[in-house]
């Protein structure tokens, strides 16, 4: 009895020996795809911050032309006004 429970513990210890080679190769492979998500998470971040500054350049040129067209309303009511006055 002894001797086979040594074998079986040979034939597990045989075992465990080969699982770290296992796991190493694993979590270097996860490792690896982690790194690759990394950088590409990273470039969507660099995509989103670059739309978000296109986002408000445009936001600062639509302020512009609705600052412009609410001069130019103004100063066609104005121009409105004295052409009333004088008429």
């Amino acid at each position: 009895m002894s001797t086979r429970l040594d074998e079986r513990i040979e034939v597990l210890g045989a075992r465990i020996d080969e699982l770290p080679a296992w796991l190493d190769t694993d979590i270097h492979k996860l490792a690896v795809e982690i790194r690759s998500l990394g950088i590409r998470v990273t470039r969507l971040e660099h995509h989103i911050t670059d739309m978000h500054n296109e986002v408000n350049s445009i936001e600062k040129h639509l302020d512009a032309i609705g600052e412009n067209l609410r001069l130019l309303v103004e100063q066609s009511s104005s121009e409105l006004g004295n052409f009333a006055l004088k008429s």
